[in-house]
């Protein structure tokens, strides 16, 4: 399947609204009215990303029935672990020198080895938007065992098999935050919004998204009105449904929302109009690949930030200057580290 250059933006689009619900909430204009509330979620863009890892391996991948699990994984691990590695390094050296905080040796060995979205308790130690990545790598491990499945099943069978694995998943995060949550025990919060198997409906979801591309560029037939309406409705959806009071809001986090995903994906990957082209740019899909450092380096770089500039200097400008700082950092992070990274990794490795 084709390279679809619109989705890699969106990365970055999610990747910034997690470091502005992290850092930036109280931040003109973030804390104003509806954009208030969709900062307070903002969390969510995390299972964005791993309904988008689902879709883009399943592009990728679908047609390939030559793939193999050890170079898969090779390149998976090639991608990401160097720079989870230095964002963890980084952040574990920074609080000891900065915060006098001595993590306890599971925590560490666990984060090292990301490992620790599996242990509730542990899985925010040190640099905490790294539980993410754990679960990615979850997901990463359980996608060759998914994909020969999918690749077989009928369109409407996947469908049918997806939509049931997202409303177990749904009915089971909604039942664990009434009666198994408990505001004074923190590991059970964690169990119920970070243990990984929890996120896989939504990385399955974005693989029937795969499915439907697949279908959609086999026929050559594109309907650009029907495609603008299913991104501008699954965009307006997603806006209000996070900005209202309503019964869904409160369970979004675990992959409630990958209707809405698939929605806004498949009417951009099947529409040719100047929007996309824009979002296809090379600027912005630059700034697209330096997102995941973005992501993972937000709390080290901001370790250093808060060192160099106080709480109480610049005002709203001290946010927009440390996200200038974590966006230049991580472009040059995404060309001079983790594209080097990676290609040193594969060429020692991935003829062995």
């Amino acid at each position: 399947m084709r390279y679809i250059g619109q989705f890699t933006f969106l990365r970055f689009l999610a990747a910034a609204l997690v470091v502005v619900f992290h850092f930036g909430k109280d931040v003109f204009p973030f804390d104003q009215g509806g954009l208030k509330e969709l900062v307070n979620e903002g969390s969510i863009a995390v299972s964005f990303f791993f309904f988008l890892s689902g879709m883009v391996l399943g592009i990728r991948y679908m047609n390939d029935t030559t793939l193999r699990f050890g170079p898969f994984m090779l390149k998976r691990i090639a991608r990401i672990y160097p720079t989870y590695l230095l964002a963890f390094v980084a952040a574990l050296v920074l609080m000891m020198v900065f915060k006098n905080a001595y993590p306890r040796g599971l925590s560490i060995i666990l984060q090292a080895l990301s490992l620790h979205a599996w242990a509730p308790g542990s899985c925010l130690a040190i640099n905490f938007p790294g539980w993410s990545i754990s679960v990615e790598m979850f997901l990463y491990l359980m996608f060759p065992l998914l994909v020969v499945p999918f690749r077989r099943l009928s369109l409407t069978n996947a469908t049918v098999a997806t939509l049931a694995l997202w409303a177990i998943s749904g009915v089971l995060h909604v039942l664990a935050s009434k009666y198994l949550y408990r505001p004074n025990d923190p590991a059970i919060g964690q169990f119920i919004l970070y243990f990984p198997p929890w996120h896989l409906n939504a990385f399955v979801f974005g693989m029937l998204g795969a499915r439907f591309i697949q279908e959609m560029q086999l026929t050559e037939n594109p309907r650009p009105v029907l495609s603008k309406v299913l991104y501008v409705v699954g965009a307006l959806l997603f806006v209000g449904i996070l900005t209202t009071q309503n019964p869904v809001r409160p369970y979004t986090h675990n992959g409630l929302l990958s209707p809405i995903y698939f929605m806004v994906l498949l009417g951009l990957a099947a529409d040719r109009s100047a929007f996309t082209r824009l979002l296809a740019a090379k600027p912005l899909e630059l700034l697209g690949n330096a997102s995941y450092a973005l992501y993972i380096l937000q709390w080290p770089i901001y370790l250093v930030f808060e060192q160099v500039v106080p709480d109480d200097a610049l005002g709203n400008g001290r946010f927009y200057l440390y996200f200038v700082i974590l966006t230049l950092t991580s472009v040059a992070s995404y060309l001079l580290f983790e594209k080097r990274m990676k290609r040193l990794i594969l060429m020692k490795w991935s003829s062995k």
